[in-house]
């Protein structure tokens, strides 16, 4: 129910932000367009009545303050100000409103959040599926979504958001979040300013480093609890009760799903270190603080998500445990398709590389610090074929666990929504720095997006 809240107060107050961005961005510009047409008919008043020195008579103005001279005759001033005031009384008028609904939207939510639970427990109420689904959910499954919606939240902020919003700050802020590497440099060539600190993007190595610690040690944790029967350290079980929030919740995979998902996914943080340190090569471009603090707890969070989904914790006997180790059908697809999507994405990693290495060069020489328009592989259908790539490799880590995670499948819903903002970007600066790129490509996904 908190999550509830959160999430309504969340949606409710961006809407409303938005409404005052869009007030504020149409406003504006009607206002000064009124001045100006104002200004203009000034003008042609004025040099109308320059032949006309009745009412400016030497005699009655001591000064011989003509209209050319800067004093606008009444029915003048009255043409420029009335539209002015008019505009700018409806522009602050549009903007009261929307800067209310703001507040009585975070008020609402906010006495949401007090509110006692919708869902009773006596017979009064009957269960409808909707309130079976949302009592399914976990913090975590809560957590994952947040997270997806406020990446969409950012990708639709970037695509609609109207030009005159541009110079705002807090759209320079938004770009500043969601910009690394490249697009990072293209906004800021493009006048954006430099709002947060930043690090080098090769330490992007860092995640993958991280990765490899954190969950070798909870594979090796799985591993000793399924081979020997050694229960997890309370510690880690605690961690896992709060994640799942209930205690009583039916797990989601079996155990060795859950060992499958666990080596994969550190095979995969393995695999993008190696590129990182040996294949890849890095320009001088660099990533904001909030971009690498996230980075580093992402990979924390995605262990304790995949330990979550079985029947690791909890009060449930070793032997028990270890008695769901069944190897099932979807086991091998999930893997199948987890060793595709890895091929092809360290294909794309060399491709990338070899952009900025002369031909015979050892992996990681750097030559140049240029882009260039990538070809080969998926190129020719994606401009981001790494980031569909990854993509591919949740879902097949989802296809390991049968299909059925919720859980999971929100992490893919994030994965999702971060890699279509970040291809959004990479293509956008493909499409402004290079005129002879292939039109025909999309960002993510082929002939969609």
């Amino acid at each position: 129910m908190f999550a509830t809240g959160v999430l309504q107060v969340c949606y409710r107050c961006a809407t409303g932000m938005l409404r005052v961005c869009y007030m504020f961005a149409t406003g504006v510009p009607q206002v000064s367009y009124r001045c100006a047409t104002g200004v203009l008919h000034v003008r042609q008043s004025s040099r109308s009545r320059l032949p006309e020195q009745s009412r400016y008579d030497n005699k009655k103005d001591p000064l011989n303050v003509q209209p050319e001279d800067g004093l606008l005759s009444p029915p003048a001033a009255h043409t420029l100000c009335a539209p002015f005031l008019t505009s700018a009384l409806s522009f602050l008028i549009a903007t009261y409103g929307a800067t209310r609904d703001v507040f009585f939207a975070f008020a609402s939510g906010t006495l949401l959040l007090l509110r006692r639970p919708r869902f009773p427990v006596g017979p009064s109420r009957k269960c409808t599926p909707r309130d079976a689904m949302l009592r399914s959910l976990r913090p975590v499954d809560w957590l994952w979504l947040a997270l997806a919606l406020s990446f969409l939240l950012a990708y639709c902020a970037h695509r609609g958001v109207p030009r005159a919003t541009e110079r705002l700050r807090l759209y320079g802020l938004l770009q500043e979040l969601i910009r690394y590497g490249k697009s990072r440099e293209e906004w800021r060539g493009s006048g954006g300013a430099r709002l947060l600190w930043e690090v080098p993007k090769r330490w992007f190595a860092h995640f993958y480093a991280v990765s490899v610690l954190w969950n070798g040690v909870l594979l090796l944790l799985v591993l000793r609890l399924l081979v020997l029967g050694v229960p997890l350290p309370p510690w880690l079980d605690e961690a896992l009760r709060l994640l799942a929030g209930d205690a009583h919740a039916p797990p989601q995979a079996g155990a060795l799903s859950v060992a499958l998902v666990q080596t994969l996914l550190w095979v995969h943080s393995a695999r993008r270190l190696f590129e990182c340190l040996f294949v890849s090569v890095f320009s001088d471009t660099s990533i904001n603080a909030p971009q690498y603090a996230f980075g580093l707890a992402y990979y924390v969070l995605l262990g304790l998500t995949v330990l979550g989904l079985g029947p690791l914790g909890g009060a449930t006997g070793a032997a028990e445990k270890r008695a769901d180790c069944r190897v099932r059908w979807f086991h091998g697809l999930g893997l199948l398709l987890f060793l595709w999507a890895s091929l092809h994405q360290h294909r794309c990693a060399v491709l990338l590389a070899r952009l900025r290495t002369r031909p015979g060069g050892r992996a990681g020489e750097r030559t140049a610090l240029g882009h260039a328009v990538p070809r080969g592989d998926w190129f020719e259908l994606v401009s981001c074929p790494h980031y569909l790539a990854e993509l591919l490799v949740y879902v097949a880590l989802s296809a390991c666990c049968g299909g059925g995670a919720l859980t999971w499948w929100l992490v893919v819903l994030y994965v999702l929504c971060n890699q279509l903002l970040a291809a959004r970007l990479s293509h956008d600066f493909y499409l402004s720095s290079f005129e002879g790129y292939p039109r025909e490509r999309a960002a993510l996904v082929p002939y969609l997006l």
